[in-house]
């Protein structure tokens, strides 16, 4: 796992997500990110939330401290977005 501080060349870098913590393929980092993700959830809550909009669809509300970025398709990007380092920080420590 890497935490690097991001710039502009990222998308969720102007909704105030300057952090990142990249994981690997190897199945230890892909249980640490799981075990992460458990605990940010415990901590700040889901990471996006769906609200029904009437009958038609439903609206994405998303987490202001943290976020996730998962590629399912060959599992190679694994990636959590956080505001602040000492959120990965103590999520680390939680776990």
């Amino acid at each position: 796992m890497k935490i690097v501080k991001i710039d502009r060349r990222y998308k969720l870098y102007d909704e105030g997500f300057h952090y990142l913590a990249a994981f690997g393929t190897t199945v230890e980092e892909r249980i640490l990110f799981a075990k992460i993700r458990k605990s940010l959830r415990e901590k700040y809550g889901v990471d996006r939330q769906y609200n029904r909009t009437g009958n038609v669809g439903y609206a994405i509300e998303y987490n202001p401290v943290w976020r996730y970025d998962l590629e399912k398709r060959n599992g190679i990007r694994s990636r959590i977005f956080v505001t602040d380092e000492a959120i990965i920080t103590f999520a680390l420590l939680c776990v």
